[in-house]
């Protein structure tokens, strides 16, 4: 389902930020990566990110579809500023 779209697109923004793919090594290490490692956020890889881009991404790429957001409508929610970020 979508669920499956947004992991993607979180691979492909951590690539487009970071410069390198979230998990490495030969074709099964990085599918045992995929299923059992939580990559490194983006802001601990990328000094300066966005914090709302590095949690976006994470939570793209969380393991378990469920607790992934369900729709890209959700992922440009997850993007926009809160009021705390307005306020300031």
């Amino acid at each position: 389902d979508t669920r499956t779209d947004i992991y993607a697109l979180g691979i492909t923004l951590y690539k487009m930020v970071s410069g390198d793919v979230p998990f490495k090594g030969d074709t099964r290490a990085v599918l045992a990566q995929h299923l059992t490692q939580e990559p490194a956020r983006l802001s601990s890889v990328v000094e300066g990110v966005d914090r709302r881009l590095s949690e976006t991404v994470a939570q793209m790429l969380l393991k378990d579809p469920d607790q992934r957001p369900r729709s890209m409508h959700q992922v440009a929610d997850l993007m926009q500023p809160d009021h705390a970020d307005v306020a300031r």
